[in-house]
């Protein structure tokens, strides 16, 4: 057996019996196809391994980066091994040295999210045809929910129509690890832009349940969805470093930089651990301000 089918097998394993997320399966499979093609020879042994976590780390990944590869080339390993393709896991036996980083989540200032809404709005009222008409309601009410909520853009592209709950204003989410959370629509702008796009979606004949569709009638994906919020950017000629992942990072921040507790915030984020969210206190600067131009004692001397 080929590594590569290998790697298709051990794709369809992953499928088949474990309980990960669609988008984790994906994020293996990136990674260790990467791996697999980092291999000249195609042999799975110490040596190219190291060589290829060392090629990463003079090409400047980012540490974070490199511990998650090798987190999905170490469980492919784990299953090769299981298959006796090799004999042991050699990413074990091999120290990395990484440096530990702690990166600050980029978000997104709110003058640019209202120049965000204003544009799809006015996409919204200028449609031509009658896909432009889908179209255009579709994007308004997904990216106004992410930046209502906070979900991931994997948690949007997942919902489904029986998971909304129209008379309490709540959302089933499917999150990580397959947890399930219930977010509110505060917002009334946001819940009659999704009724709105619920409205049209359901004047289409679909097989799926899935929310938000492409123009095959098919769910839409986060490639796409990552790909509509990049054509936005463009449009508005905003700078290329922001992320749809970023509106989950805004979202989070200004909940604790206007008063949210973080084990709320925790909650509302789908968050397993704690310490995920409170790196989101390090960027509340709007509040640190407060407290040193309030409370500092050198201001009094």
């Amino acid at each position: 057996m080929k590594i590569k089918e290998l790697l298709e097998n051990y794709v369809c394993y992953l499928e088949s019996s474990s309980n990960k997320s669609k988008e984790t399966i994906s994020a293996y499979k990136y990674d260790v196809s990467a791996f697999i093609t980092f291999l000249k020879d195609g042999q799975l042994c110490k040596k190219s391994i190291v060589y290829y976590f060392q090629s990463l780390i003079k090409n400047g990944y980012a540490t974070s980066s490199i511990k998650r590869k090798r987190i999905s080339v170490s469980l492919f390993l784990d299953y090769a091994k299981q298959k006796k393709r090799i004999r042991t896991n050699f990413i074990k036996d091999i120290s990395l040295n990484l440096k530990n980083e702690k990166r600050m989540p980029r978000t997104i200032p709110v003058p640019i999210i209202k120049r965000m809404l204003n544009y799809l709005y006015a996409e919204r009222n200028n449609f031509g045809s009658e896909y432009d008409c889908f179209k255009t309601n579709r994007d308004l009410a997904l990216f106004d929910l992410l930046i209502t909520t906070g979900i991931r853009i994997g948690e949007a592209s997942a919902i489904k129509i029986s998971d909304i709950d129209s008379i309490n204003r709540t959302i089933l989410i499917h999150g990580k690890g397959k947890k399930e959370r219930i977010v509110y629509i505060p917002n009334n702008g946001c819940w009659a832009n999704i009724q709105n796009y619920q409205r049209i979606r359901g004047q289409i004949a679909c097989s799926n349940d899935y929310l938000f569709l492409n123009k095959y009638k098919k769910g839409l994906g986060t490639h796409s969805i990552d790909l509509l919020f990049k054509k936005m950017m463009k449009e508005l000629h905003i700078s290329s470093i922001f992320t749809p992942h970023c509106l989950r990072h805004t979202f989070a921040t200004n909940l604790l930089s206007n008063g949210g507790d973080l084990r709320t915030v925790q909650e509302l984020m789908g968050h397993s651990s704690i310490s995920t969210t409170e790196i989101y206190t390090h960027v509340d600067f709007k509040r640190k301000k407060f407290v040193l131009d309030n409370f500092n004692y050198r201001n009094k001397i």
